[in-house]
């Protein structure tokens, strides 16, 4: 029996709510995600792989995953390895959530690797709601990110910072085999607001690149949070805390000039008006009233300070929080297009294919379970 069918049979096994050993749990866990350098599996104790264990069991047995794989594990032949890839991809994209949850509860850090072929190379896609800010900075290969506004492809030195309310929507760049990211998360802290100030490249999500000494500085204090936030000691926590600041103040000094700048009063305002209101029928003029500004002044300074339009903000809000409720809820797509702001789901349709790339409907199938062929 292969590595593959191994891991397979015993995440099978997990499905159908048999025991499965802590061992037996890494081991299917490391061929998705491997064994390399920083992987958030090492220093894991006994009682933090049985809470994920639950996690992933109470999310699995959710899932469609039983009645589509039955008849292949009841095959008197046993699983082969192709269907044991296959299984092994539905079910890392179906409890990836859960993972991505437990490693979100306090500082946290580690290094993903998704390589052409493994189990873990499949689209991150998931609601970032309440799940804190996640770093991600690129040491090898290749990532890209689905932004509303543009796609992001993120090399070496490259940092990419997303809020709690980002559209979590990433992968390995299809032009690469590989893809390396080192990433840290960690919940908000009052006096970090001003260092998370980034140059935007799309709704609540942020980007930075870095080079020569300012990268091997970053790249040391990256080492030092992944070997130490697993660390149980005296003072490890405020550590881990202290080596995150030291990274947000290097990247700080990589903003351009114009984001070290206090950003006028009137358009972090309307930012916020937007953000409140953006499944609301409003106009430009509203929001000038709003910040006591004319309508020219303020289009000009909005456009000056984000990059993009009033209106293309509202809606860039809207396709992202469509993308959220298309991959975590079942209204029907029609339901969702009201519920961000559009009467005409034509029109909601058009509109999302437009930002994201592709229709509602295959944007939500891409991450459904599929029936094999």
């Amino acid at each position: 029996m292969t590595a593959l069918q191994r891991a397979a049979h015993i995440q099978w096994r997990l499905l159908m709510g048999e025991t499965v050993s802590p061992e037996e749990l890494v081991f299917c866990l490391r061929q998705a995600v491997g064994d390399h350098e920083g992987s958030p599996l090492h220093g894991l104790a006994s009682a933090d792989l049985s809470k994920l264990t639950r996690a992933i069991i109470r999310q699995a047995m959710d899932s469609e995953l039983s009645k589509l794989w039955q008849a292949t594990f009841a095959h008197p032949k046993g699983i082969q390895e192709q269907d044991a890839n296959g299984f092994l991809l539905d079910f890392h994209n179906c409890v990836q959530e859960s993972i991505g949850v437990f490693f979100s509860s306090k500082i946290t850090a580690g290094t993903t690797v998704k390589q052409l072929g493994n189990p873990g190379d499949v689209n991150t896609r998931r609601a970032n709601n309440n799940l804190g800010w996640r770093l991600h900075l690129t040491t090898a290969g290749s990532g890209h990110y689905n932004c509303v506004r543009q796609q992001l492809i993120t090399r070496p030195g490259d940092l990419v910072l997303l809020s709690p309310d980002a559209l979590m929507d990433y992968r390995r760049h299809e032009s690469y085999d590989m893809w390396q990211h080192q990433w840290i998360y960690f919940p908000q802290q009052e006096n970090w607001i001003k260092l998370l100030d980034w140059p935007e490249v799309a709704p609540h999500i942020y980007h930075l690149s870095a080079e020569g000494d300012h990268l091997r500085q970053i790249e040391s204090l990256f080492a030092q949070v992944i070997t130490l936030h697993n660390d149980e000691g005296y003072l490890s926590q405020a550590l881990t805390q202290n080596l995150l600041e030291q990274i947000l103040l290097h990247c700080k000094r990589l903003a351009p000039e114009s984001n070290l700048q206090v950003s006028d009063s009137r358009i972090r305002q309307a930012k916020d008006y937007i953000l409140e209101h953006f499944n609301q029928a409003f106009t430009i003029d509203d929001v000038a009233n709003k910040v006591g500004l004319s309508v020219a002044r303020l289009s000009s300074l909005f456009k000056q300070d984000t990059g993009t339009t009033i209106m293309k903000c509202r809606d860039e809000h809207r396709m992202s929080k469509a993308a959220q409720l298309l991959l975590h809820s079942k209204q029907p797509i029609n339901q969702i297009a009201d519920q961000v702001g559009f009467n005409d789901p034509l029109y909601f349709s058009r509109s999302f294919t437009l930002y994201l790339g592709c229709s509602p409907k295959e944007y939500r199938e891409t991450q459904q379970i599929k029936d094999k062929t």
